[in-house]
This record gives structure tokens, sequence and C-alpha cells, in this order.
């Protein structure tokens, strides 16, 4: 939002100079006047814009720019109205040692020294500044609204092969001439546009990651999936009523249809002619894991007795090759009864890369009525989740929907709508630092995750609308491992379109890159210090 130069400025400053600079030819005999504006108060970029007016001063010596009455600097006074541009180093001090965190409500003011030594000092401005490493503001959409980020190693091996070597991004446009698969690139440019994908694309469209082969699964949910290569051409088709997906990296996909007169697991190879489908018992409530060194896909299911009142997890191990099941029958893991009038709680449960382990998030009712989940570990290779066969139990006071691995495995990131654990995958402890939870605020929910490539992990939270109203994230929250607890958060927009609200992909060197409205935004990056990578924004904070 851009506010007049009048009133307020959140970020202008003055540098003393050894003569006067500026003279308004102000009465000596009254106050001097300064204001304070921002052109935008709530700035995620390389730096605020703050204006500066003095008047009733004969001859300005120095300005200074305060947050919170902490100095941050000063700037030299030029003209009637001085324009100066605050960045990240501005406010490194109050970072650093005043414990202010990222994209914090600011309070800037400007303080004015006359010639003849007479002060004062400006009402305060509230503003707040998420730094970042750039922004591309092109007045259209930068990126589309959702998207799969890729490429970017040249920033670590230049040697890397054209495909990867600068970041470019893959999503769906959907507008009222435009409507297709995109990829651009980081200018915002437009580098491959296929309007003749095989289903029309929209929110619900999920785009795998990229195999050894080159090809990602798209999958368009209710309708079918497809194939394309880097240059969205697309492959393979398979239609159908497909909701879940799991992505093997030498390209071989399973699908989920849950047709209303039979429920099948579907295989595909992206390329080749390994491929089946077999009947599956129950509602899929886990996206299917391709074992390719065990040659095996593993699969979860929920099935509900309704004479006996009984909910059963069952875990399915079938044969990559030829879809067969292996090992007899499968295995009931959880079983959950109930004697009322309503079904039991179906839980959104999680299979290790390697289907060995299942995790489940049970929800319960504390003795408070109180909600509460027991996430469970339980070995996939035996009949119910009891003795040995239950790794670990962890008690979260809060309810859970969805356990996301991530770090190769050894963290789990516990998510409900309104709490976000991080849990040792061995042994299930609280990883957080000083054991809280981290939480969103002001009223919004957790609407997803988004795991990085090493121990960090990013939330995005947005608002409630109502039932049926699609929702954009509207906050970030960063954590860069576990112990450290979160590392910043920032907000932008009010959820209702994606050019109001923000979204996020990682790319294949860990590069961190935003859609904040309409614009690309690149975040300071990952730094590499002693062999250990670490954050920008961690280092900013001297920590």
């Amino acid at each position: 939002m851009t506010r007049a130069i009048a009133t307020l400025w959140a970020g202008v400053a003055l540098v003393g100079c050894s003569s006067p600079s500026w003279v308004d030819g102000g009465s000596l005999g009254s106050n001097p006047d300064v204001l304070l504006d921002v052109a935008e108060q709530n700035v995620i970029g390389t730096f605020v814009s703050a204006q500066v007016r003095v008047s009733s001063c004969k001859a300005v010596k120095q300005v200074q720019l305060l947050e919170h009455d902490t100095f941050l600097t000063d700037v030299p006074y030029t003209a009637p109205t001085t324009t100066k541009q605050l960045v990240a180093e501005n406010f490194a001090s109050r970072w650093r040692d005043g414990g202010l965190a990222f994209a914090a409500q600011l309070v800037l003011t400007a303080k004015v020294i006359c010639d003849d030594d007479r002060t004062a000092t400006s009402p305060g401005v509230n503003a707040s500044f998420f730094p970042v490493n750039s922004r591309l503001s092109l007045g259209t959409p930068a990126v589309p609204d959702l998207f799969i980020a890729q490429g970017g190693l040249s920033d670590l091996d230049p040697n890397v092969d054209v495909q990867s070597s600068t970041a470019t991004f893959i999503g769906c446009v959907n507008g009222e001439t435009t409507k297709g698969l995109a990829l651009t690139n980081t200018k915002g440019q437009r580098v491959t546009l296929n309007e003749g994908i095989p289903f029309a694309c929209d929110g619900t469209t999920q785009i795998s990651e990229r195999s050894t082969l080159g090809t990602r699964w798209v999958l368009q949910p209710g309708l079918g999936a497809y194939v394309i290569d880097q240059n969205l051409v697309v492959g393979k088709q398979v239609s159908g009523a497909l909701q879940r997906m799991g992505v093997a990296s030498n390209g071989s996909a399973v699908f989920w249809a849950n047709a209303s007169n039979e429920q099948q697991l579907v295989k595909r190879d992206a390329v080749g002619s390994q491929d089946w489908q077999v009947t599956f018992a129950g509602i899929m409530n886990a996206d299917p894991v391709l074992d390719v060194s065990g040659g095996a896909v593993w699969s979860a299911a929920w099935q509900f007795d309704t004479g006996a009142r009984t909910g059963d997890v069952v875990v399915f191990k079938h044969n990559l090759t030829d879809g067969s099941l292996i090992n007899g029958a499968p295995r009931v893991i959880h079983q959950t009864y109930d004697s009322s009038i309503n079904s039991p709680i179906m839980p959104q449960v999680t299979l290790s890369a390697d289907g060995a382990i299942l995790y489940a998030p049970l929800l319960t009712v504390a003795s408070d009525s109180t909600l509460q989940t027991s996430i469970q570990a339980c070995s996939t290779a035996v009949e119910l989740c009891t003795g040995t066969a239950r790794k670990w139990t962890t008690l979260v006071k809060a309810e859970v929907q969805l356990v996301v691995p991530y770090s190769k495995g050894n963290l789990l990131a516990a998510l409900g709508p309104k709490v976000a654990w991080f849990l040792n995958a061995q042994t299930g402890a609280g990883l957080n630092n000083g054991q809280k939870p981290v939480l969103p605020k002001d009223g919004l929910q957790i609407l997803g995750g988004q795991p990085g490539p090493e121990r960090d992990f990013y939330l995005l939270d947005g608002p409630v609308l109502g039932a049926g109203v699609a929702v954009f994230p509207t906050e970030v929250v960063a954590v860069d491992s576990p112990e450290s607890g979160e590392l910043y958060r920032f907000r932008f927009g009010t959820g209702t379109s994606a050019a109001n609200g923000v979204y996020l992909g990682v790319d294949e060197a860990g590069q961190l890159w935003y859609r904040v409205g309409n614009d690309l935004v690149k975040p300071h990056p990952w730094l590499k210090q002693s062999g250990t990578r670490r954050s920008w924004y961690r280092i900013a904070k001297g920590q």
C-alpha cells in the first residue's frame, strides 16, 4: 500500500554533516517539525523506502532514524523531502542484539537536530520488513499460482547439464485466454506453454518430483494422469478416477483409482510396458510408496465394518513388476472400535520410504474433552501395532492430521490445523525448541508444509474463509532446524486469491522461492560455513 509523504514515514535516516546541508528559512523561535513516512508498510523486499520532511529549522544539522527509540542510522538531509532506502544492514544490530524478529512490527521515528541544536522527533510509523535477495515485480504473475521449482544447480556446480542449470518453475495457468501447463524462468518469462494437456489443470493439480529420466507425472484428481518431459511434452497417459499418487525415482508411478463400482491400484511406467492394475479393497489413506530396490509397492487402506463397528488400517505389499501380493494377505495394523452411531475417525497415515514403518496419527478425546492425538510408529511386518511391533508412541495434546517424513526419513513433521511438532523418526521424541509447538497466530490455521533439503521445513498458514471457499496461504513460517526453533515468519494478503497470498517451492539446489502476490521473491540463500549449511537469516540473528 502506498502512503502519502506527509504524516508518517518509516525508513529514512540522515547522516551527520560538518555543516548544515539544507536550509528552509524556518523561524528560530519555533520548535522544528519532522514528519516520517514509508512508501509501503509491509515490505517483503530488499529495502524500506522512507521519506522525511523537516520544517521550522533554519538549517538541518542531522537527522537520525530510530526503531523503538534505538538508533539505526543517520543520512544526509539534502532536500525538503529526502528519500532513503533502508537495507538489511541498517537493521543488523536490532536483529542480532535487540532480539527483533524478521518481519516484526517496527516503530520507526526520525529525530531532527537543527544547526542551533533544537531537536524534535516525528510521530512513530508502523512498518514491517522481511529482507530478501531479490523481488521481481512485473505487474502480472511472474510464476504460476502454484508451482514446482526445479534446477538451480549451476549455483553449486557450473558444469551441470543445461536442464538443471538455472531455476525454472512448472505450474498450471488458468487465465481467461491462456490455459494449460507452463514453464517460466526467474525473469518471469514463459519458456514453454502446453495448452494441449489431456486434462484441464487447476488448483488441485499435483506434479511429482523429477525422475532420473527427466520425466514427471502430473495427476489431475478424478480425471487421470500423464507424463511430461523437461519441455512439457506429454507422454504416457492414464484416464480414470485417480486420486492418490506415488512416484519412484525411475519414473514409475502408482495411483489409487476410486471409481464408484471398484477401487484399483494402477501402476504405470513413464517409459516401458510393465504396467498393471489390480483390485484394491478399501479407501486408500496413505500415498503409495514405491520401493524400487525391494521390488515392492506399499499402500494402506481404511476398511470399515458396519456390523462389527470396527475400522481397520490395512497395509498391502504388491510386487512392483506384476502387481501380485507379496507375503500373503494384507496385514491389519490398526483396529478401532466405535460403539456409537458414528463411524471411527479414519486417520491419514504415512508410510516410510521403504514401507517398513507406518506412522498413524490417531485422534482421541482427552478426559477434559479436548482433542489429542496419539502418534504411533508401527512395523508393517506383523499384524497389529502392539508389543515390539509398536516402535514408539507420542502423545500430542492437539489435533494432528498428517505426519510428513523428511530429512531422508530421519525427521517427522506432525501437522494439525493449529499445531506443528517435529519428531525424531526413530524414537518419536519431540525436537521442538523448548519443547513448545510452532503455532499459527491471529486465527490462521496450518494449510500445509514443505520440507527443505536437509533439516529445514516451511509451514504455510492461511485464514478460514468458510466451507467450500478456496483459500490461499497468507503466512510462511520457516524452521531451519527443529531444535533451533522458528527462523522467521512473514505475511502477505488476505488469502482470497493467488494475487492475495503466498506460495513456495524449493529448487534442486535447495534455494527457496516464494510467490508473493504476483511477484517472484528469492529469499537470502543458505550459506556454507566450515562445511555446514546455514541460513543467512540465522547468521544475521547472530546465532
